[in-house]
């Protein structure tokens, strides 16, 4: 064993030593060379006494350049060229340009190979400078890196990663096939200042920002990633230009500036996870149906315009805002399809501020549970409204217009689901419906937020009218009116529908629904009869006209011409058909019928009736009055064969109510004229008297007790043959009456009844 220990000895000591020489020589090698030329142009970077030690950087140097201000090189290494590492530190600014192509290789430092700091250090890649990051390297780019045109940045060597905080402006290009190669970190910006070229592949922060500016005639390929901010800000664009497909954004994107032309969105669905701002020209959808959705805000500047569609018949473009929408430039559809903004968030209520216009064809939905608020101007519609979930608020003072007529989408309207009118003081806000369908059904699901108040429209013709509610009944129907007592809110619904027509002339038909927490105390015991819809006629409400339903909560009123405002109570009580009088006189072989009755609906049928006994009856004549004609007097001639004949007219009211008049038996014999009886006798309240007369005359009639105390007297027109008057002693004191009549030729005649 000792004899081998020199022997070891003389191996060893050898390796010692080239291990001592080898790592010598590699910390001379990787020296670092600071910059210490100074500031301004015109720089060389192969001169010794610009740098630390003296001399120029060698292949293997650390390059350090920690000296403040502009620093621009005009010569540069001759060949490409492998550094360990290349700091730019404490606000220097540096250019790199040289005279031939050459490519600078970074790589082998232990800590970051390639460092930009923050702080107003910058790097300029000029003429004939490239840069790549060697594999196994890292790169940290918290300046600005601006790559010109015609040079590259290549960070795409296996297990390279460039991790950018503050900004690069790329106007040649970026080598990055893997989203590990390139990463975007919170803060930090990527601007796209070229026409056409590659947006590099990339893991972008959702705080990160894409800045596409300079753009004219050609989009950029590699836009089919997942941004976290994108801007579109071209003021040179002169031509359409269409997104990549496949390009989402997980937060904010923006449409700044396209110059001439329009940015046309991808051919697929676009996510845009943050806020929408719309300065510029935008295209969602062509001939092709495309979605844009936005989770967040949605704003569209003054001078930014929205196309929704520009497609043919049957294209549909659509945008889903989850946020508030405020717009004070133009949503248009410029093509034949048409346009659809849904605001469907889920976390909070919605609103949309509408400044601009809504040009052609667009749509609106509301599907948030929470509602939606139209707070800016009054907006019109040319296509539909769809109530999906929600409830749509219009603030007082603002009219929601749909041009078309279009039916109101949605189903299952209620409490949760209607359009909220509000009003303040004197103003409402209305739901206008122009070229309303004749003789077909509108729902208008209008309501205040808390109780839900529809109204049904059945117009004659094609109308246009404007509908509001409001909770709170008022005198005189207006919502700054003098509020119902408590008393008189117990027989009525407590809620106002104002409806005003602005277009159309014939009568139509309201149905109004209202929930039973409206409904007064002795209003909720009323029957189908009972109830009816009032006008406000001024200077006072109307009758209560029409039927109603108490467990559907609905009353109708058909054929109304006048307008606003309107009501719900009780109708009140409405006095059958009373006849006057009915007679008939026969002259020249013609029976003339005479009738004249006092009517109380607004229209009544009268059927004059013939029977030649006295029982069986059926109709020769009808005739359909108002009730302004009802105060007028009848009459029919009937040409009829000699005999006795027998007459009575039937009517029939609107409400379905019938009443027979007494019976007139004409004869072809004639009599002198007398007070033949008072029917029945005795009589309780009503009673009829029958006249004989052959002629028309005038007959004075005077009621007289039997003390001889005058206590009726009127005067009647009578027709030739026998007349029938209905007379009222309901007033009268019991006892025994006697009625006296006296003819225009001074005759008299006297009967006599008992009252009970």
């Amino acid at each position: 064993m000792k004899k081998n220990l020199p022997n070891r000895k003389s191996l060893i000591a050898p390796l010692l030593i080239a291990s001592f020489f080898l790592l010598n020589a590699v910390s001379v090698s990787a020296a670092t060379k600071t910059w210490a030329g100074g500031t301004g142009t015109g720089k060389n970077w192969n001169t010794g006494g610009n740098w630390s030690g003296g001399t120029a950087p060698v292949a293997g140097d650390d390059i350090v350049f920690n000296t403040a201000g502009a620093i621009t090189f005009s010569t540069m290494p001759a060949a490409s060229i492998a550094y360990n590492s290349l700091t730019i530190d404490l606000g220097s600014q540096v250019s790199l340009i040289g005279g031939t192509a050459i490519t600078l290789t970074l790589g082998g430092n232990p800590d970051v190979d390639f460092l930009i700091s923050g702080g107003g250090s910058s790097l300029t890649l000029g003429a004939n400078v490239s840069i790549t990051l060697a594999a196994n390297s890292s790169a940290n780019i918290s300046g600005d890196f601006f790559i010109n045109a015609g040079r590259t940045y290549n960070t795409d060597a296996a297990l390279s990663v460039t991790s950018v905080f503050g900004t690069i402006n790329n106007q040649g290009t970026i080598t990055s096939t893997a989203a590990a190669r390139l990463l975007f970190q919170s803060g930090c910006a990527y601007v796209h200042n070229q026409n056409g070229g590659n947006i590099p592949t990339a893991t972008w922060d959702q705080n990160s920002f894409c800045n596409i500016t300079g753009l004219t005639t050609t989009h950029p390929t590699g836009g089919n990633q997942t941004f976290g901010n994108l801007t579109y800000n071209c003021a040179g664009m002169t031509a359409n230009l269409t997104m990549a497909n496949g390009v989402a954004v997980a937060n904010g994107f923006s449409v700044t500036n396209t110059g001439s032309a329009r940015l046309l969105m991808t051919a697929g669905s676009f996510t845009v996870g943050g806020d929408l701002d719309i300065s510029a020209n935008f295209t969602l959808s062509g001939t092709t149906d495309r979605t844009l959705t936005v989770t967040g805000n949605a704003f569209i500047s003054g001078g930014g315009n929205l196309d929704l569609c520009s497609g043919n018949v049957g294209n549909v473009g659509t945008l889903n805002v989850g946020g508030n929408f405020t717009s004070f430039g133009a949503i248009t559809e410029t093509g034949n399809g048409r346009g659809q903004v849904n605001f469907n968030g889920t976390v909070a209520a919605q609103t949309f501020n509408q400044s601009g216009a809504f040009v052609n064809n667009i749509g609106i939905g509301i599907d948030n549970t929470n509602g939606v608020t139209f707070s800016g101007a009054s907006i019109t519609l040319n296509e539909a409204l769809t109530l999906t979930n929600g409830v749509l608020t219009l603030p007082a003072g603002n009219t929601l217009t749909i041009a078309n007529g279009n039916v109101i989408g949605g189903t299952g309207f209620g409490t949760g689901k209607h359009i909220n009118t509000q009003v303040s003081g004197a103003t409402q806000a209305f739901v206008r419906i122009d070229n309303m369908a004749a003789a077909t059904p509108y729902v208008v699901p209008t309501g205040t937020g808390t109780y839900y108040l529809p109204a049904t429209l059945t117009p004659n013709d094609a109308s246009s009218f404007t509908v509001g509610v409001f909770n709170g009944i008022t005198e005189n129907g207006a919502p700054n009116g003098v509020a119902f007592t408590a008393l008189k809110k117990q027989g009525c619904v407590d809620a106002v529908w104002t409806i005003n027509r602005n277009a159309g002339v014939a009568g139509t038909d309201l149905v109004f629904g209202w929930p039973a927490a409206l409904e007064g105390s002795s209003f909720t015991t009323y029957n189908t009869n009972q109830i009816g819809i009032a006008h406000w006629d001024n200077p006072a409400w109307g009758n209560c006209v029409g039927t109603g339903d108490n467990v559907a909560n609905t009353a109708t009123r058909n054929g109304v011409t006048l307008f606003s405002p309107f009501s719900v109570g009780k109708t009140p009580y409405v006095l059958p058909v009373k006849f006057s009088y009915v007679n008939a006189a026969k002259s020249n072989g013609v029976n003339t019928v005479y009738w004249k009755a006092s009517c109380n609906t607004p229209e009544v049928a009268f059927h004059v009736e013939r029977s030649a006994d006295g029982r069986n009856f059926s109709t020769i004549h009808s005739i359909n009055a108002s009730q302004a004609r009802c105060a007028q007097p009848f009459e029919y001639a009937d040409n009829a064969a000699a005999g006795t004949v027998y007459y009575r007219i039937r009517s029939v009211e609107a409400t379905g109510v019938v009443t027979y008049s007494s019976i007139v038996r004409l004869t072809d014999q004639q009599h002198d004229m007398r007070l033949k009886a008072v029917l029945p006798n005795p009589v309780a309240d009503q009673a009829q008297l029958n006249i004989l007369s052959p002629k028309k005359d005038v007959v004075v009639l005077t009621m007289i007790s039997m003390e001889g105390k005058l206590v009726q007297q009127q005067t009647v027109q009578l027709q030739a043959g026998t007349s029938i008057i209905n007379l009222d002693v309901a007033s009268l004191q019991k006892g025994i009456y006697m009625i006296r009549g006296v003819f225009g030729n001074g005759e008299t005649s006297t009967v006599k009844f008992i009252k009970q």
